[in-house]
């Protein structure tokens, strides 16, 4: 826990966009949740467990970082993607059904690649947060 922290804190995830953070979640869920259907696969209840509550959590950040009041519509639908993704997991874990397991890293991977169409404000946002405002220059 103590190094996820100072992961979390560190000066190099300081120099990272949110755009490319969003990308780092989906790709970390993802990675997860192959890694668990190999689990699956393989018949090894107890690591694809894990991997699963690993994904978990991070549709869980995914879902907290939504703004619901500012967001409108495309926030709730999220949410509501992200619930979908959550109870299919669970439903995926408890009953090993990789058709589940599938039909949340579709939506992960859809979700995404939709993101990753907007260079642009991923880099917008990269160059926001590393420019410093004039008028504290001015000072």
């Amino acid at each position: 826990m103590h190094k996820a922290v100072r992961t979390y804190f560190s000066p190099r995830r300081q120099e990272v966009s949110q755009g490319q953070l969003l990308l780092g979640l989906y790709d970390g869920a993802l990675q997860y949740l192959q890694q668990a259907r190999d689990q699956m696969v393989a018949q090894k209840f107890a690591t694809r467990s894990l991997l699963v509550n690993r994904a978990l959590e991070i549709i869980g950040e995914l879902s907290r970082s939504l703004d619901l009041k500012s967001g409108g519509d495309l926030a709730a639908k999220l949410n509501t993607l992200y619930l979908l993704c959550s109870s299919r997991l669970l439903s995926a874990s408890e009953t090993m059904s990789v058709d589940d397991l599938d039909s949340v890293v579709t939506i992960l991977t859809r979700l995404r690649a939709i993101y990753s169409q907007f260079p642009e404000t991923l880099q917008a946002s990269a160059a926001e947060e590393s420019t410093p405002c004039v008028a504290e220059n001015d000072r």
